[in-house]
């Protein structure tokens, strides 16, 4: 079955923006943004001091990573304002990559 010259053209031009769009999507770091607002969850914490968790989630408010407002990608997260203290990665700045890998509990 043959493929005329324009059927190639377009399938060739086609396979170029394809390769680009995937490029642009491998480097980008901003494909979620999470806003993460923590004086509203401190007041929240702090007026219902009643709740038995209050103080863990104040414990954790200042070293979990997901109550810090980040941007992430494919393969960085990335902290614009405030970072965590368990991220400490001289030379990155904010940014850290994510380890796709198996985490084994050695203990």
């Amino acid at each position: 079955m043959p493929c005329s010259a324009v059927t190639l053209s377009i399938a060739t031009i086609t396979a170029i923006v394809a390769a680009a769009l995937m490029a642009i999507a491998f480097s980008t770091d901003n494909w979620l943004y999470v806003e993460v607002r923590r004086s509203n969850i401190q007041t929240y914490v702090t007026e219902n001091t009643a709740d038995i968790n209050s103080k863990a989630i104040l414990e954790s408010l200042n070293s979990k990573y997901y109550f810090y407002t980040r941007t992430r990608g494919l393969f960085r997260i990335c902290y614009p304002k405030e970072r965590p203290p368990s991220v400490n990665i001289p030379g990155y700045g904010s940014n850290y990559g994510m380890y796709y890998g198996v985490y084994v509990n050695k203990s």
